[in-house]
């Protein structure tokens, strides 16, 4: 199987981010530090597992992805605001972070998307139609239905 180029950036952002993490403080390398290390493992497993689930359920990996990805943004932020890092090194990692997000985006959009739900709590987990209307709880339908 051919790795997807998303999955290869996200492989340069891991490597990035491990060399950067050894010039840490040592109070820093090992709580913010691995945990931006972390961050982007746990996205580069959520890419992999998207790449081989059945279409339906692509779609949640992404997402599971996504927000991998906003937490790692938010990690790099914090080094920077604490001047941790070279702005610099932060920078390009922040341009790789950007890349990788356009790539899920589009992977994201050319995916199938995931069905509608309805959490009625008489009934059991079953796909609502796109139309409040036909739901059998139709005023509670944007509370209880995952849109």
């Amino acid at each position: 199987m051919e790795t997807l180029s998303v999955i290869c950036l996200t492989y340069d952002l891991y490597k990035f981010i491990i060399e950067n993490n050894n010039h840490l403080e040592k109070k820093w390398r090992y709580s913010l530090g691995n945990g931006l290390v972390d961050s982007v493992s746990d996205l580069l497993k959520e890419e992999i597992l998207a790449k081989h689930a059945p279409k339906t359920l692509k779609s949640v990996y992404l997402l599971k992805a996504f927000s991998h990805l906003e937490i790692t943004t938010l990690k790099l932020r914090i080094l920077l605001e604490f001047k941790l890092i070279q702005e610099t090194k932060i920078f390009q990692a922040q341009e790789k972070i950007a890349e990788i997000g356009r790539e899920l985006g589009g992977w994201y959009k050319s995916s199938p998307t995931a069905t509608r739900r309805c959490w009625n709590s008489d009934s059991q987990d079953r796909s609502c139609p796109s139309s409040p209307g036909n739901c059998r709880d139709s005023s509670r339908h944007r509370e209880r239905c995952r849109m």
